[in-house]
């Protein structure tokens, strides 16, 4: 399964619960075709009602449906993955759980150890900080210089996390970022393909050893104009391609 460039992911201090279900489905339209489902507060039984209507805008639109945490819960959901945090995260029960088929990702923030740590064979892409102060996350913010050197000692397809703007993509890009994901602003780019690329990915080369991708919360959802603010997104990722 080829993963999108711009990865929408949602929080519950950015887009209540009561304004979700109609968020998403905003985005959706305007183009995202990744989406995480982010409950940090939310009870498990409104977190299965909230999340099965999300499953099915997903299907309706096309858009891989990530479980933020729980493996438990994106078995419930049907969900096309889950994606872990960087505690020591228990790969092979969620793989096992999900089956073979799933998308896993992780949390590696501004850790190089752990973004060494992962390959193909573990996880389908990792989340990095990006080098921006975010409005959604507790983060500390890396250097350009030294999220390039994250970037490249990765093994697998990176999203970068945390402060993303539209404004932002072409610094990304030029970062070694091929890619965008946002909580508040999203859709899927085709950036290219290389021949040496794992199957299923099939970005440019550099997206292995480049950043795939960009992960923001807040630039998507709470954005004035939520699907303006993806379709922003979106052409400024093509820009880059075509250059």
């Amino acid at each position: 399964m080829k993963l999108p460039r711009l990865y929408a992911v949602t929080d519950e201090n950015v887009i209540p619960n009561n304004r979700l279900v109609e968020g998403v489905q905003e985005v959706l339209q305007a183009g995202v075709r990744l989406l995480q489902v982010r409950f940090k507060k939310t009870p498990y039984p409104e977190q299965i009602k909230l999340g099965r209507k999300l499953r099915e805008l997903t299907r309706k639109y096309d858009t891989i449906f990530i479980v933020n945490d729980s493996p438990e819960l994106a078995v419930e959901l049907d969900a096309d993955g889950v994606h872990l945090g960087a505690d020591d995260p228990d790969i092979a029960a969620a793989r096992k759980l999900l089956g073979p088929a799933a998308i896993i990702g992780v949390s590696c923030y501004e850790n190089i150890e752990l973004v060494k740590r992962w390959g193909h064979e573990e996880v389908a892409y990792i989340g990095l900080s990006s080098p921006y102060v975010s409005t959604t996350k507790k983060k500390e913010v890396v250097s350009l210089s030294d999220f390039k050197a994250l970037v490249g000692a990765a093994q697998v397809p990176v999203y970068a996390i945390g402060g993303v703007t539209s404004k932002r993509v072409g610094e990304m890009m030029q970062a070694g970022c091929y890619g965008g994901c946002y909580v508040r602003k999203g859709q899927d780019a085709s950036l290219g393909y290389s021949e040496n690329a794992p199957e299923g990915y099939g970005g440019c080369y550099g997206c292995y050893g480049g950043c795939y991708g960009v992960a923001v919360i807040s630039a998507i959802f709470g954005a004035e104009n939520p699907g303006q603010a993806v379709k922003d997104f979106l052409a400024e990722l093509e820009r880059f391609r075509q250059r």
